[in-house]
């Protein structure tokens, strides 16, 4: 269904849909999405064989995740407890 009226398989504007109309034509949308995906793939494959490599790298990384966290968790018990108080649920 085309709701942009360009003539293109997109029902809403995402970035694939933006960058393969960059591109200029739908006919290139596969190849456009299949780049995109190699890229992906191979940032992903080196990060990983990096974490896997160096210690110090991985030590960072786990001590980066248990920041976001615990921040996160903080962020949410302080929206919750900012609204409900600290009473008892009878």
């Amino acid at each position: 269904m085309d709701v942009t009226g360009t003539g293109s398989s997109c029902t809403r504007r995402s970035t694939g849909c933006e960058v393969s109309n960059v591109v200029g034509c739908d006919r290139y949308r596969f190849l456009v999405y299949s780049m995109f995906n190699w890229l992906y793939c191979i940032c992903s494959l080196v990060c990983t064989m990096l974490l896997y490599q160096y210690f110090i790298i991985h030590s960072i990384y786990i001590v980066l995740i248990s920041l976001v966290v615990v921040w996160n968790a903080a962020v949410f018990y302080i929206d919750i407890f900012s609204v409900r108080g600290f009473r008892s649920e009878s």
